[in-house]
C-alpha cells in the first residue's frame, strides 16, 4: 500500500504534463490594426541640378535630371517653427519621353527617411506620386506625395502618410 502511495504524484504529474501538451499555445498579443496617419508640410528648395543628357540631344529617352533639395517647414512641426531647416533630399527623373517620366527620391527628415516613387510630367505645376517605405519614425510608411510648384527653384511639398 505505502508503494503504491509513493507512484501517485509520479502519475499525477504525467497526466498534467500530457494535458499541458495538449493546450492550444497562448494566442499572441493583439495587434493594432489602426494605423497612424500623418500629414507633412514643407517648402523644397532645389539645389545644383544637374542634367545628363543622352543622345540624341535635348530632353529625351533615357535622360536623367536630379540633384538635392533643402526642406524647410511649411508650418510648425516636429517641435520647429515655421521656416526651419528640417531636412533635406535627393531626387532622380528618369525621362521616357521629352515631357514625362519616373520619379524617384529619398527625403531625409527629423527621425528618419521616407522612399518616394511615381510618375512625372513637366506639363502640369503640381505631381502626386506615391509614399513606398521609408526608415526609423517612417518605417514601412505608405501614403502620397503632392508636389506644387512655387516660384524660383521651390516648391510645396505635401506628405500624406499611413504608417503601420
Amino acid at each position: 500500500m505505502v508503494k503504491d502511495l509513493q507512484a501517485v504524484p509520479g502519475v499525477i504529474l504525467g497526466v498534467l504534463l500530457g494535458v499541458v501538451l495538449l493546450l492550444p499555445p497562448p494566442a499572441p498579443a493583439a495587434r493594432n490594426t489602426a494605423d497612424a496617419t500623418l500629414t507633412i508640410r514643407l517648402i523644397s528648395t532645389a539645389g545644383h541640378i544637374t542634367y545628363r543628357d543622352r543622345a540624341p540631344q535635348g530632353p529625351s529617352k533615357g535622360d536623367v535630371i536630379s540633384g538635392p533639395s533643402v526642406l524647410r517647414n511649411a508650418v510648425k512641426q516636429f517641435g520647429r517653427p515655421k521656416g526651419a531647416v528640417v531636412g533635406h533630399d535627393y531626387e532622380v527623373i528618369t525621362l521616357a519621353t521629352a515631357t514625362t517620366g519616373t520619379l524617384s527620391a529619398k527625403v531625409y527628415l527629423p527621425g528618419g527617411t521616407l522612399r518616394v516613387r511615381g510618375r512625372w510630367t513637366s506639363k502640369t505645376n503640381a505631381d502626386t506620386v506615391q509614399v513606398v517605405g521609408g526608415t526609423g519614425r517612417y518605417a514601412n510608411a505608405r501614403g502620397t506625395s503632392y508636389v506644387r510648384d512655387l516660384s524660383g527653384k521651390r516648391s510645396l511639398n505635401v506628405y500624406h502618410l499611413r504608417i503601420p
